[in-house]
């Protein structure tokens, strides 16, 4: 997960002047407005909005608890005694969005997917679909992970909230999901493949795409990792930027990208062999191109095993990206110690 860390937050001044007789006073009160996260121009609701639509939650929440507890990175989260956080319900996660953009965003995803979407989630992914409606629920899910990988997202629990799975650099361009248009970038990509159990396992492919590339003229672009694994599907976003990638389940037939190439009409993800969710390690780091080479310029693809292409890439350190659950953590801390103090 990667991203340039920058508040979504600007401030807006309401001015409001109450008159009372000759000692009249102009009131002056600044309020901290969240501005839309999408297209960082308008103030957000109040509420912001559902990155989980209301339907899609009432859906599963319906079906039962979640059968195991949260997990980041593979990792299980635990209480202050060690117990696993194992919420009775769905996760709602709110994001400061705007009226235009909800409004967009859901007759632009939400709308076009959501009978594909609850057909085929209630019976675990598996079941026939045409290739528009492959392409309506990829759309839906770059566009939800995008939004749950924005580090401004807020999740009803808090120590999830602070443990979650966020974009450690910025977020890829939201234009797309706004403007006029709505076409996805061509360096966005959205895979699925089958999966039937989402504890992790080890990796069979590894595959390095960099957290961040330096190009020669000192530009930097941030590319992007986002996965989600429920019973049925792992849906891997990767923004990539100017850098084909050659993803080795899509190679072999073991995996779809839904945005640029789906799978034709009578399509079911049930067909393909079902894989752990962490069968492809994705390498991160930080990647200098060499004197000449540039994102867009007709670059080697990125391909499983063999490291980052030698002829492309001068250095590849690993930086450590920002933590933006560490000052809820700190804070969390501070407030347990002063309790016992």
């Amino acid at each position: 997960m990667t991203r340039d860390s920058s508040p979504n937050r600007r401030q807006i001044t309401d001015v409001g002047a109450s008159l009372t007789g000759s000692g009249t006073r102009a009131l002056q009160q600044v309020a901290a407005v969240p501005v839309c996260a999408t297209c960082g121009a308008q103030p957000a609701e109040r509420q912001g909005e559902h990155v989980w639509p209301r339907w899609q939650l009432k859906l599963r929440d319906a079906a039962g608890p979640p059968a195991e507890p949260w997990r980041a990175n593979g990792r299980v989260i635990r209480d202050r005694d060690g117990k696993p956080v194992h919420p009775n319900r769905r996760q709602r996660v709110l994001l400061p969005v705007c009226r235009d953009c909800n409004q967009t965003m859901n007759q632009r995803f939400e709308e076009p997917a959501r009978a594909a979407i609850i057909r085929l989630m209630t019976s675990e992914w598996s079941g026939a679909a045409s290739a528009d409606e492959w392409v309506a629920v990829g759309r839906w899910f770059a566009k939800t992970l995008s939004l749950l990988g924005n580090p401004a997202a807020k999740y009803d629990h808090d120590l999830i909230h602070e443990e979650a799975a966020r974009f450690g650099w910025g977020h890829p361009d939201y234009g797309w999901l706004h403007d006029a248009a709505g076409i996805a970038p061509d360096g966005l990509s959205l895979y699925v493949f089958r999966t039937e159990n989402c504890r992790p396992s080890h990796p069979q492919h590894r595959m390095p795409v960099p957290a961040r590339v330096v190009q020669d003229d000192g530009h930097v672009e941030d590319f992007h990792l986002f996965i989600h694994a429920e019973n049925g599907i792992c849906a891997t976003l990767l923004n990539h930027p100017g850098w084909t990638v050659e993803h080795p389940l899509v190679a072999r037939g073991d995996a779809w990208e839904l945005l640029h190439d789906p799978p034709a009409d009578g399509a079911d993800l049930s067909s393909l062999p079902a894989l752990p969710w962490t069968v492809i390690k994705w390498m991160g780091g930080e990647a200098d191109l060499k004197p000449g080479r540039r994102l867009g310029t007709g670059l080697p693809p990125l391909q499983e095993a063999g490291g980052l292409l030698p002829d492309s890439v001068s250095t590849l350190h690993v930086k450590k990206q920002p933590d933006h659950g560490a000052e809820h953590r700190a804070a969390r801390l501070d407030a347990a110690r002063s309790q016992r103090r």
